[in-house]
């Protein structure tokens, strides 16, 4: 008698067990029923049912939890974005429950202050053109991350590109988006001491004078070219690059200019370059003034009558002047420049 109680309840126990590592945290039963949640957000979720973990279900995708007892049960659904879902649901005798979890959505309110219009998309989704200082509003949006995409209306800008931010919507609420600036300036400031030309990616913007400073709005984001030009000869260039509605800054090192004069006291009719470039004839006895000159080291080169050539290297002093006299053939001597600067001629 005893031994047979004995092998009762070792088979009861290993019933209970084989029960018990069928499904967690449940005995199992013969009138348990299922649950099947169908997940249709876009993020997986987490299943407990009566406290109980149950798992989770992938986006997109079900799952049947079996061995759950009849009756009313408890289950909590939790998710990514927003709070957790909470419902209570009737499992019937050795039947299925069915709980489908539809995607939440928000909506967005876009605002554009780019100062132009813009074409706007959702992800690969078009969704409207806003003008300047407007708003476009879309609802039903799935809770998450959205890349926003904002491409100007105007064929003169689009070239430029499209900006692109990332809008976060919660699950039952309105997100609020603001469009920033597209189009970008850039302050110029003129070092020289002279006046100049300013020119952007070729075309004239306008003149600056010494030291002043201008400001270029309204430009597309972007490689810029610039260049400062004075008496038709650039000074300085360089390129910019203008971030989406940024400030870009240009001011050049000034470029001190000197001049040359130079005065024919040989006699004779004399030609005169200076690197090679610059050519001037001066009959005797006169005299001509060669500006706007770099200041260093320049070749001057004397061509005589008969074809004689004389070679000279004359430094040009910041903002001042050298003197280069040229005699006749029987004098030498040594000539002081206006700028401290000694030269050598004959």
């Amino acid at each position: 008698m005893k031994s047979s109680i004995r092998s009762l309840s070792t088979a009861m126990m290993s019933l209970v067990a084989i029960c018990l590592m069928a499904t967690p945290g449940f005995a199992k039963s013969s009138l348990d029923g299922e649950i099947t949640v169908a997940n249709s957000r876009h993020s997986a979720i987490s299943v407990r049912v009566d406290g109980r973990a149950m798992g989770r279900v992938p986006p997109g995708k079900r799952r049947v939890l079996r061995g759950i007892p009849n009756g009313v049960r408890l289950v909590v659904i939790s998710g990514k974005h927003g709070p957790p879902t909470t419902r209570r649901v009737s499992v019937p005798i050795q039947g299925r429950a069915k709980i489908r979890l539809a995607p939440r959505v928000g909506s967005a309110r876009i605002e554009n202050n780019s100062s132009i219009s813009m074409k706007i998309s959702i992800g690969d989704r078009f969704i409207g053109t806003v003008g300047p200082g407007r708003t476009i509003t879309k609802s039903r949006l799935r809770a998450g991350d959205h890349v926003v995409t904002a491409t100007p209306s105007n064929y003169r800008f689009a070239k430029s590109g499209s900006m692109s931010q990332v809008l976060t919507v919660r699950a039952g609420a309105r997100t609020q988006l603001e469009l920033g600036k597209f189009l970008g300036q850039l302050k110029v400031t003129n070092s020289n001491q002279r006046r100049v030309r300013l020119y952007i990616d070729g075309v004239y913007a306008r003149h600056l004078g010494a030291g002043q400073s201008t400001v270029l709005r309204a430009l597309t984001p972007g490689a810029h070219s610039l260049s400062m030009k004075r008496r038709g000869r650039t000074i300085s260039t360089t390129s910019v690059r203008i971030d989406f509605g940024q400030t870009a800054y240009w001011k050049p090192q000034a470029h001190h200019r000197g001049k040359i004069r130079i005065a024919n006291r040989s006699g004779r009719q004399i030609s005169v370059s200076i690197d090679g470039r610059r050519q001037v004839r001066l009959s005797a006895g006169e005299a001509t003034t060669v500006r706007n000159l770099r200041a260093g080291v320049h070749s001057v080169t004397i061509t005589r009558p008969r074809g004689r050539v004389e070679h000279r290297r004359v430094r040009v002093p910041r903002a001042d002047e050298a003197v280069v006299t040229v005699f006749s053939p029987r004098r030498r001597h040594a000539h002081r420049s206006a700028g401290s600067v000694y030269v050598a001629q004959r």
